[in-house]
C-alpha cells in the first residue's frame, strides 16, 4: 500500500479543519456584524468544497488500492466512505 496516499490525505485532513474553522469564525463575524457576502467568503466556501472532494478521492482510492492490494474492505472504512460521502454532499448543498 503506497503510504503517500494515507499521509496526504491525513495533512489534507488538517488543512480542511483549518479552513473550516477560519470559515466559521468569518462568517459568524459577518452574520453578528450584518456584513453582507463578500469574495473572502466566498473562496472560503470554495476552498472547503475543493478539500472535502480531495478527501473523498483520496480516501476512496485508499479503499480501493488497499482492496486490490489483499487489505480487504473493514467494514469501518466503508461506514466511513459513506459519511464522507454523505459529508461531501451536504457540504455541496450550500449553493454558492
Amino acid at each position: 500500500m503506497p503510504p503517500f496516499i494515507l499521509t496526504l490525505h491525513s495533512l489534507i485532513c488538517w488543512v480542511l479543519v483549518i479552513v473550516a474553522v477560519i470559515a466559521i469564525i468569518k462568517f459568524a463575524i459577518g452574520w453578528l456584524g450584518k456584513k453582507p457576502y463578500d469574495t473572502t467568503a466566498n473562496r472560503l466556501t470554495t476552498a472547503f468544497k475543493v478539500l472535502m472532494d480531495t478527501q473523498l478521492l483520496l480516501g476512496f482510492f485508499y479503499l480501493i488500492l488497499g482492496g486490490l492490494l489483499g487489505f480487504r474492505f473493514p467494514s469501518y472504512r466503508i461506514v466511513h466512505l459513506v459519511i464522507m460521502i454523505i459529508a461531501v454532499v451536504l457540504a455541496h448543498l450550500t449553493g454558492l
